[in-house]
């Protein structure tokens, strides 16, 4: 069994959607030969829609929301993100754990959502520093597996 390699950049808080769309376009004039490896873009939401990607890249977005619709100022769906032509959709991101109360929980009921309209989810696990220098890494990895492996109609997560 042969396994395609990814190589994922996820932007954060970089990049306008002009200087996405720049920055795409040079990479993949620089990766015109590449075979045998799959190329995700993950812009802000802002520059998601529209990016104009083909095999062997492809866009994702940063987040998703774990309702479907609702009064949550600032979030996405996982149909807006479809509509925005991407297939992917990353999750678990630590600075979303640390800094936005994302709890397992949620992160699990993102996956449902994610899942639920056939997006492919780019699954993130990792500590903080501090609960790294206290050598927690494998319960706190451990318990944020945990948390989604139980998502019974998933697909393997990346």
């Amino acid at each position: 069994m042969s396994l395609t390699p990814i190589v994922t950049g996820n932007w954060k808080m970089h990049k306008t959607p002009s200087e996405g769309a720049s920055f795409i376009e040079l990479t993949k004039n620089l990766l015109l030969d590449i075979e045998h490896v799959s190329v995700i873009f993950a812009p802000p939401f802002t520059g998601l829609f529209d990016l104009n990607v083909k095999p062997p890249f492809y866009s994702a977005a940063q987040n998703c929301h774990w309702e479907q619709t609702g009064a949550f100022t600032g979030e996405i769906s996982v149909s807006m993100i479809q509509e925005c032509g991407a297939e992917f959709v990353i999750v678990g991101h630590s600075e979303r754990r640390q800094f936005f109360g994302d709890t397992d929980e949620r992160i699990a009921a993102k996956i449902r959502q994610a899942y639920a309209a056939e997006l492919t989810v780019i699954f993130c696990v990792g500590e903080t520093l501090e609960e790294r220098q206290q050598n927690g890494t494998e319960s706190i990895v451990a318990r944020q597996l945990a948390a989604v492996t139980d998502q019974a109609e998933a697909p393997a997560i990346l």
